[in-house]
């Protein structure tokens, strides 16, 4: 689990006071199914991946949860939080992330508030009812809210959720002001075509969108940002249809995703799609056969001043060095009659060539 405890259980805590998740005992408060489990907690070392849901059940009112250790819960584990009181509230403290791959709240509890002051991702629903508020500087990604009415941000300080996919009910100032979604994305595409990659997307809806970020990988995790489109101008909940071309790829396998951008600073970033180029024409080499040296016509942009190789059939190397100036190397004296292969390396791509040295 990379570093991550396992805690398999349904796990169910009943609130009577404040109280914070790691200073829950371990003498019997956990209940439910798998309470010996749940109570084992206390015996594993943060973060922790529940493979279970966790309910959290207040039974009086004004009292506080605090998640104050960064936890998971995984294979569609849900998060609930119930109450027969009211006034009552669960917080994320900041320096806090807490993952819920399943659904957060429940659609018939009683005046829950949530403090997020550190990250709250969700991929489920998450669900409140009767006067939820929202207050706190963080915020989180998540898959929807649905209230039975529209919560609140009482204090002003709402957190940032972005990625979200619908909000319910809409039109209040919650959904419209504090859950901007900048863009739907309806489809994303990229295609080598002679040598270029031509990127391809669509939005469904556009609302306070200000532009895209395109991002290229040679890896698929370090993206770096090669260009910007700007939005389509104004809201849109028609189809509109984008575009962009990269004249310089990355040789072989490379990535390329969409984070979107609006105007008040939120960002989605979307799934990677894959493409390959071949870039074995990005360089021809004259004269080869070859005597005492070499002339380099490049064909593509380059960001740095590549490194060019010379190996034997073998993969001996015979030949390090930058390319010069006026694109042309001298060969080493001591390099002997024999085919060879020639390499261009730049900052992201690398391409090959075999030539023939004859003297």
């Amino acid at each position: 689990m990379m570093g991550y405890q396992l805690c398999k259980a349904q796990c169910t805590v009943t609130i009577s006071s404040d109280e914070t998740l790691t200073g829950i005992s371990s003498a019997g408060d956990w209940g439910g199914p798998d309470a010996a489990t749940c109570n084992n907690f206390h015996n594993l070392t943060p973060p922790i991946n529940f493979d279970g849901d966790i309910t959290v059940d207040y039974q009086n009112s004004n009292d506080d949860f605090a998640i104050d250790v960064n936890f998971n819960t995984i294979n569609g584990g849900s998060f609930f939080t119930t109450s027969t009181g009211s006034n009552n509230s669960m917080t994320v403290p900041s320096g806090v992330t807490v993952n819920i791959d399943g659904d957060v709240g429940d659609p018939d509890n009683n005046n829950i508030g949530y403090v997020v002051d550190g990250t709250m991702n969700w991929n489920g629903t998450w669900n409140g009812k009767n006067s939820n508020g929202f207050t706190g500087s963080g915020g989180g990604t998540g898959g929807s809210f649905d209230f039975n009415q529209n919560p609140s941000c009482p204090d002003g300080d709402c957190p940032s959720f972005t990625g979200v996919e619908s909000c319910e009910p809409s039109g209040g100032e919650f959904c419209t002001n504090d859950v901007v979604l900048p863009i739907t994305l309806g489809s994303f595409s990229a295609e080598n075509v002679f040598g270029s990659v031509n990127l391809n997307w669509t939005t469904l809806t556009e609302e306070n969108f200000e532009y895209f970020s395109i991002e290229r990988s040679a890896n698929g995790y370090d993206f770096k940002e090669i260009a910007q489109v700007p939005g389509a101008g104004g809201d849109s909940e028609e189809l509109r249809q984008y575009s962009y071309s990269d004249k310089n790829p990355i040789s072989g396998t490379s990535y390329y995703r969409l984070r979107s951008n609006d105007f008040d600073g939120f960002m989605e970033t979307f799934n990677a799609v894959t493409v390959f180029v071949d870039a074995g024409t990005a360089f021809t080499v004259y004269p080869n056969p070859a005597s005492n040296y070499l002339n380099f016509d490049i064909v593509r942009n380059l960001e740095t001043t590549p490194v060019v190789t010379l190996r034997d059939l073998a993969g001996k190397l015979k030949f390090k060095g930058h390319l010069e100036t006026a694109n042309q190397i001298t060969l080493p004296v001591d390099v002997t009659n024999g085919i060879y292969i020639l390499e261009l390396i730049d900052a992201d791509f690398a391409s090959q060539q075999r030539i023939i040295i004859q003297r």
